[in-house]
């Protein structure tokens, strides 16, 4: 399984914008974290050690990884990306705004009958 970094403002480059609170809520959340700060992440080579949230991508959606949730772990729509993510406390982003992702490996081939 690879894991890929991704600068977490890009995120947000690609999602609609139906109101001024979601943009209220990335300006906010572009003022409570840093950029991000490649020194403080390029050594890590592993999920284990990395300390800011990670997805991971599903078939039926997004898995956010980060210790500031309740259960370490919670599965989103893609709409909700954003919003789960800003809503995290400063606390889960030492590296500043990035993220890494990483695709789930496990796939099923369709079975068709006939």
């Amino acid at each position: 399984m690879r894991t890929i970094i991704v600068v977490f403002i890009a995120c947000f480059l690609t999602c609609s914008v139906a109101s001024i609170a979601p943009i209220f809520a990335l300006q906010t959340f572009n003022q409570r974290v840093p950029a991000a700060n490649h020194e403080k992440y390029k050594s890590v080579r592993g999920a284990k050690d990395w300390a800011n949230p990670y997805l991971v991508v599903l078939r039926d959606g997004i898995e956010v990884v980060s210790s500031a949730l309740p259960s370490g772990r919670k599965v989103v729509a893609a709409s909700a990306l954003r919003e789960t993510l800003t809503g995290l406390p400063t606390t889960a982003w030492p590296y500043g705004r990035v993220v890494a992702v990483q695709e789930n490996g496990v796939r099923s081939r369709e079975v068709t009958t006939n």
